[in-house]
């Protein structure tokens, strides 16, 4: 299949890695037509993904038990029962965010900008096996529960 005869909706999932292909097998048709069929049946997984995921299970838009299931898979589980769900997704945001951080000091404030939206949010190591944290404003849950840190590293909340 030519690349002018893929239909319009699969064009925009396929196009970008069809562009990945060099100038030199892109006038190959038998290869072009094999990279167009493969791509095409993944194309159609994700609008398959895309038409059944509710919009339930984003993380902004989430609720309850939907909520609950972000945290399964997330690997936390609601702190307790009567937590609300603006706590949860406070909770769950900062602990998805830091949970995925390259552990760089590059990348630290971006990270925690995603973490704590609208506050500030600081690391400091204070190299000897310790590290201070400390939040503008208030949290309804402990650093401690969320910040990831390696063995032999104790996390201090500013104000200890």
């Amino acid at each position: 299949m030519p690349e002018n005869e893929i239909p319009e909706t699969l064009l925009p999932y396929l196009k970008p890695y069809l562009d990945l292909i060099s100038p030199v097998h892109q006038g190959k048709p038998r290869f072009m037509a094999l990279c167009i069929a493969v791509l095409t049946q993944a194309a159609q997984l994700i609008r398959l993904y895309e038409a059944l995921l509710p919009e339930g299970f984003d993380l902004e838009k989430a609720k309850g038990v939907q909520l609950n299931t972000l945290g399964q898979l997330a690997g936390v589980s609601r702190p307790k029962p009567t937590t609300s769900d603006a706590d949860f997704r406070a909770f769950l945001r900062a602990w998805i965010q830091l949970h995925h951080w390259d552990g760089t000091n590059g990348s630290l404030p971006e990270t925690l900008s995603a973490a704590f939206p609208g506050q500030d949010a600081r690391l400091i190591d204070n190299g000897d096996g310790t590290v201070t944290a400390s939040i503008s404003g208030s949290l309804p849950f402990s650093l401690q529960d969320v910040f990831p840190c390696p063995a032999g590293v104790r996390l201090i909340e500013a104000g200890e």
